[in-house]
């Protein structure tokens, strides 16, 4: 697939907010104004009509915005492209068909049996299509929920919904597609520093739980897909990160979401242990506990408001790279490279692929000197100090390291045990 590149990424955050609506314009009025903008392919206009109350109001509406706006209308085939069925098979192609089997639980409602599995059959041949086509990626459990909402969305259109997959894939997911979870990870780490420029007072009451914000993965992972229960309120949400641009956008959501509801989460805290494990399992249920158990048109309200929220926050920390934690972030990560380029994925899989063999060098160097420290006790006290001094050598060069750090501390502590014995 010919690399895309998106355009018009210098929009900023305080022209997002200034594009909300707050008017409550007749429905059919609304719809009439994106038709027009639809003929007219008003970007600009799209935009605010995203970030209104109530987004692009439609699944067909939607379908015929959304392409435009991520430039990734049309039904062209690049010269390169051959048919799904010539390509070779994905090495994650099993796990694909699992998936696909429990899709669609949520959401389209009171769905006939046959819809249902023309639906299935469609999400698989997506999937799958999308794998072959860009085999540096790798399958994630929660992949199929975003390219779920492609096909509903796009319905018999699959073309239109691969381009889109396309594009939402390298702009947004490409992070999650590599052959390790350290890139994702990292980006949930921005999180806690996000939240501590959000609502400091609350930052200091769950830091605990912060150190590893694993409860947001799942949000994170699916933009939202996996976690809400109702297509229209996830819909909102993608309206708004399609109108950003910005892969970032959805730690903003998660954040907001998490100050508008901290009030409950602090409650839920004092009635219970308040440890860290027991935060992380509130936080964890966020979404389910504040959102989905709303009514429709209640929860179509709270997002967004969260949305106001996570655009607000945006403006108030911008540009993200101040932020203390994108350091660690690669250069090639969709957070800092925003290109939809197959070949800047091709950088961050050789990348990745250096740090993880650099992590496993590290582990069995500490693991042959981890051995080497339980036999320290049987040695004479001279003969000690002669391999001490060597082994200090290691440990310190293993400090030297950023991402060594943690090892040498605990090869570190080992080689004290033993050494005292």
């Amino acid at each position: 697939m010919a690399n895309r590149t998106a355009d018009n990424e210098n929009e900023s955050s305080g022209e997002s907010i200034k594009g909300i609506s707050e008017k409550a314009d007749s429905p059919e009025t609304v719809n009439n104004d994106i038709l027009t903008d639809i003929h007219c392919e008003d970007k600009k206009r799209f935009r605010t009509h995203c970030l209104s109350n109530d987004g692009l109001v439609s699944t067909s509406l939607r379908a015929q915005a959304w392409p435009i706006l991520t430039g990734c209308e049309g039904n062209e085939r690049s010269l390169d492209s051959v048919p799904i069925q010539f390509m070779a098979p994905h090495r994650d192609e099993s796990q694909v068909k699992k998936d696909v089997d429990r899709s669609y639980i949520h959401y389209p409602e009171n769905m006939a049996e046959e819809t249902e599995l023309e639906l299935k059959a469609q999400l698989k041949r997506l999937i799958v299509r999308m794998l072959r086509e860009v085999p540096d990626l790798n399958y994630y459990q929660g992949y199929h929920d975003v390219a779920a909402v492609v096909t509903i969305i796009f319905g018999k259109d699959e073309q239109t919904a691969f381009n889109f997959l396309y594009y939402m894939t390298l702009r947004y997911l490409r992070d999650h597609m590599l052959q390790d979870i350290d890139p994702t990870l990292k980006q949930l780490d921005l999180i806690p520093e996000i939240l501590w420029y959000a609502d400091r007072k609350f930052y200091n009451a769950i830091k605990p739980t912060l150190k590893e914000p694993i409860f947001a993965l799942s949000s994170i992972i699916s933009l939202f897909a996996h976690d809400l229960n109702r297509f229209d309120e996830v819909c909102l949400l993608w309206d708004a990160i399609i109108a950003e641009k910005d892969p970032s956008m959805p730690l903003y959501l998660y954040v907001s979401m998490m100050v508008r509801y901290r009030a409950q989460i602090l409650q839920q805290i004092r009635e219970g242990d308040g440890s860290a494990e027991f935060i992380h399992v509130i936080l964890s249920r966020l979404i389910n506990s504040n959102i989905n158990s709303l009514s429709r048109q209640a929860a179509q309200s709270e997002i967004s408001a969260v949305i106001k929220s996570a655009l607000k926050l945006k403006r108030k920390i911008c540009p993200i790279r101040k932020l203390r934690r994108f350091r660690s972030i690669s250069k090639y990560s969709c957070l800092k490279d925003r290109k939809v380029s197959t070949s800047t994925l091709g950088l961050q899989v050789k990348e990745e692929a250096i740090n993880i063999a650099k992590a496993r060098k590290r582990k069995q160097t500490v693991a042959r000197y981890q051995r080497v420290a339980k036999n320290i006790q049987s040695i004479p006290l001279l003969l000690k100090i002669s391999i001490g001094v060597g082994l200090l050598t290691v440990i310190l060069a293993l400090a030297m390291d950023p991402q060594s750090k943690k090892t040498a501390k605990t090869f570190g502590n080992s080689l004290l045990n033993g050494w005292i014995r």
